[in-house]
């Protein structure tokens, strides 16, 4: 049995937090995920019980010798292209809209440390959903690599209204409505691939 992942995110401003929880929690639903709004604060919680620090540019400049030697386990949230992303660990654009931020942390996950081997074994055990058909898998392939029901309908040479249809069977059976909730399935179900997610 593996114990639940604890990810943190420390940054001073709340909205910023709690919207990234919110992506966090669809990407990874079986992982505990915190919000720090100081660097001490996150220290008095035991930092190394955590296997990710999602942490504000400020507060990583602050801290940058225990971010360092844990770059393994961080991932800096840049907010403007005036901050410097050359500072030796991974990081990610935090203004962005949320597919394209869903997306940026999948590739992480896909490419780099960002997921631990008890988060995704519990990502490919955790199916819940029912069971899609051949053509939904396709639809929802082609949902997450972004293109629009006219494209899916020429692709797959069928008419709108079948993919419509399609993706209402697909809202059913998953629960899932957005598409960035979509792709996360797509892609934790292996329906596509992450390299074909354009951005």
């Amino acid at each position: 049995m593996h114990k639940r992942p604890e990810i943190a995110i420390i940054t001073p401003n709340l909205l910023m937090g709690l919207g990234l929880k919110s992506i966090l929690d669809k990407i990874i639903p079986i992982a505990n995920v915190e919000i720090f709004n100081q660097y001490s604060d996150f220290t008095d919680a035991d930092s190394e019980r955590f296997s990710h620090y999602f942490v504000a540019y400020n507060i990583f400049c602050n801290n940058k010798d225990f971010f360092l030697k844990h770059g393994n386990r961080t991932i800096l949230m840049i907010e403007n292209l005036l901050q410097s992303t050359d500072q030796g660990v991974t990081w990610i654009d935090i203004n962005q809209n949320e597919e394209t931020l869903v997306r940026d942390i999948l590739k992480l996950r896909e490419h780099s440390n960002v997921a631990s081997h008890s988060i995704k074994h519990h990502l490919n055990s955790t199916t819940t959903s029912k069971a899609l058909t051949d053509r939904e898998k396709e639809v929802i392939s082609y949902i997450a690599q972004g293109f629009i029901n006219k494209e899916i309908a020429s692709k797959m040479d069928i008419s709108i209204t079948t993919v419509i249809s399609h993706r209402k069977n697909i809202v059913a059976k998953l629960g899932l409505k957005s598409v960035a909730a979509l792709t996360i399935h797509a892609i934790n179900s292996g329906y596509v691939d992450i390299e074909s997610i354009t951005l």
